[in-house]
């Protein structure tokens, strides 16, 4: 939020609110926590009012690019070669490259080598960096 003069909105249903407030606590920010209290299309039309979002590969980006937001798309245990990336421009995707990925078409529910290294393995300076190059070159 305050490296790019933005506030952040944290998105989900009601079962990643609690991990939205301890995300939120843990931040040092007022991020709107969406999560668990704005229906599908609300959410929809909070994030057609967004800059960009931030997203592992979930519908909530592909609504974001057809709402014409900019998308910033982790994959972990999934890869963009299945085709599951939002459609149009204005989005990038970030993904850690390991042997064992990806662990089924649609990932699974728990890490198959137990460390969920596809995930902990992208850090926040290489999706902030991300997020920052895509904002730059597409706000002129």
């Amino acid at each position: 939020e305050q490296d790019m003069d933005a506030r952040a909105v944290l998105f989900g249903g009601w079962e990643d609110a609690e991990l939205c407030r301890s995300i939120a606590s843990q931040s040092g920010a007022k991020p709107l926590i969406a999560a668990g209290e704005a229906t599908l299309l609300q959410s929809a039309a909070l994030v057609e009012r967004c800059a960009a979002l931030v997203s592992n590969d979930s519908a909530m980006a592909h609504i974001a690019a057809a709402m014409g937001t900019l998308v910033v798309d982790i994959f972990g245990p999934t890869i963009p070669t299945f085709g599951f990336t939002p459609y149009g421009q204005g989005h990038c995707s970030i993904e850690y490259n390991l042997a064992c990925r990806p662990c089924g078409r649609h990932g699974s529910a728990s890490c198959p080598v137990g460390t969920h290294e596809c995930m902990t393995g992208i850090t926040s300076d290489q999706v902030f960096e991300a997020l920052s190059d895509m904002v730059d070159h597409n706000t002129g």
